[in-house]
């Protein structure tokens, strides 16, 4: 069950958070699995979200963990956003990406893409 976000702002850095922290129940409270129709599409993905969600934990370690995270840009339609995060890591590093979002019965939700 997809817990979503009134904010797409809030979502976009509680999302990339998780993410670095290795919260993989809390990522995938984020993501709209509405297109995963079968059970076993559901299982890969959960799978590989798993996956990635450990990949990039492991890189915040390697890091020193994470510092920050910021916003950088934003583009918020009616049911579409498309947030850019900037993570500051404590190695001094940094690493943007884009969150992709969709309203949903009045929540926001991450994107798969």
């Amino acid at each position: 069950m997809a817990c979503g976000s009134s904010n797409p702002e809030d979502l976009a850095k509680n999302f990339t958070k998780d993410l670095y922290s290795g919260d993989t129940k809390s990522v995938m409270s984020y993501i709209d699995l509405s297109e995963a129709k079968s059970d076993e599409e559901k299982t890969f993905v959960s799978g590989k979200i798993t996956q990635v969600v450990a990949e990039n934990a492991a890189k915040a370690k390697r890091m020193g963990g994470v510092k920050d995270i910021q916003i950088e840009e934003k583009t918020i339609n009616e049911d579409s956003a498309k947030i850019r995060v900037l993570v500051l890591f404590n190695n001094d590093n940094n690493q943007s990406s884009n969150v992709f979002l969709a309203k949903k019965d009045g929540k926001w939700l991450v994107l798969l893409k």
